[in-house]
């Protein structure tokens, strides 16, 4: 027979306490990079192999507790889900019946828990995702079983962690977009011209309703209503460090996804060198890193681009996105294989110089709003790095 489980004593902390000790372990962090960069100084200064080998155990030994310590810190933090969903059953209760549409509400995966900063920044987003799909994207019943379908909707809200983020998907299997309407509200609106509306795919087409100029109240029906705040709900998600997707099957249904980082504080980051200075980039949004000889990099109207992997990539360098003076090009490129939001492409670096766990800190100061930066960290040696964020940088 099975003990019977305890029940959980929760122990209610202030919040600033929290911080604190995020804070403080962070700082020891710090003091373990700072201990590994000493250490790889001395390598030629000590002659004693058993004094630097006891140094090496102990930073070893540091290094462990401090990766302990500050998952411990950073799990305190931790919130469900459940807590962001809380107010979508009425919402869809109260809308379905204001429009005659019947739908169900499915929530998946409210157990799943992220940082309170993440979690508090998702109700707003998942309200107007699910508020467009039963106000435009879901069929009124009698449409639904002369197409087949049942005539009560499902709306569906799952969240899961994918690689060390946690993804929040808003589904449902009403009409989906409309390329074709898209493409010409796009056009309507100004932002393309007929001709590169029609060069454009199916699926490059729907992910047009993200931009701001399809973001007005007169939007209409045709386009299933998503375009309306679309813009709204990519900035508040990419706000909190995250990225939003989407995908459409006509007469099918659609599918918001939302990816976000799991914390705010703590990065795990690969340090890179452009233009004679050293920056951090996020390690969970590189795919790898390759060397390419450089007459492999061509150019297709004035863009370069490399086939790297079954894929013909765009070629960005990083120090150019960047306003910094140009290294001289090698016989090599080295590039960071990055995709966002679908969209792959390299980056070009002048060196890959390891990786760091760090604690992020905002950009304050004389750097508050600065373009392309998600926050900053130490090094062992004090300096302090540049976190970038290659979604804005990339866009």
């Amino acid at each position: 027979v099975p003990a019977p489980r305890l029940p959980t004593r929760v122990v209610r902390v202030e919040e600033g306490r929290v911080d604190r000790l995020v804070g403080l372990a962070g700082e020891i962090g710090v003091a373990r990079n700072g201990l590994g960069w000493l250490l790889r100084g001395a390598d030629g200064a000590v002659s004693d192999p058993g004094w630097r080998r006891g140094l090496q155990d102990l930073h070893v030994t540091l290094d462990r507790l401090a990766r302990e310590l500050q998952d411990a810190a950073l799990r305190l933090r931790l919130v469900p889900l459940d807590q962001a969903f809380q107010a979508l059953p009425r919402l869809v209760r109260d809308l379905s019946a204001q429009l005659g549409k019947p739908a169900r509400l499915v929530l998946e995966g409210g157990e799943v828990e992220a940082d309170k900063s993440v979690v508090e920044q998702l109700p707003e987003p998942l309200l107007h995702l699910v508020r467009n799909s039963l106000v435009h994207g879901v069929e009124p019943g009698a449409q639904r079983l002369a197409a087949g379908k049942p005539a009560t909707a499902v709306v569906t809200v799952r969240g899961f962690q994918d690689r060390g983020r946690v993804v929040v998907e808003v589904a449902d299997d009403g009409r989906g977009i409309d390329a074709a309407s898209v493409r010409d509200r796009a056009v309507a609106r100004g932002l393309l011209t007929a001709e590169e509306a029609a060069a454009l795919p199916e699926e490059e087409a729907v992910r047009l309703v993200f931009a701001p100029g399809l973001s007005t109240a007169d939007a209409v029906s045709e386009l299933s209503g998503r375009g309306v705040g679309m813009d709204a709900v990519r900035a508040m998600v990419e706000r909190a460090g995250g990225s939003v997707s989407l995908s459409s099957v006509q007469g099918q249904g659609a599918r918001v996804r939302l990816s976000l980082p799991r914390s705010l504080a703590a990065a795990r980051l690969l340090l890179v060198s452009a233009g004679g200075r050293r920056f951090g980039v996020p390690l969970e949004m590189v795919r790898e890193t390759a060397r390419v000889p450089r007459p492999d990099i061509r150019r297709v109207k004035d863009q370069p681009v490399v086939a790297l992997r079954g894929q013909v990539l765009p070629v960005l360098r990083l120090d150019r996105l960047l306003g910094l003076p140009p290294a001289a090009d090698g016989p090599e490129a080295l590039l960071l294989l990055v995709e966002l939001d679908g969209s792959p492409a390299a980056l070009e670096v002048d060196a890959v110089d390891g990786r760091l766990d760090g604690m992020l800190r905002p950009m304050d100061g004389l750097l508050a709003g600065l373009r392309g930066y998600l926050g900053t960290t130490l090094l062992g040696n004090g300096e302090v790095l540049l976190v970038l964020d290659l979604r804005e940088l990339l866009r």
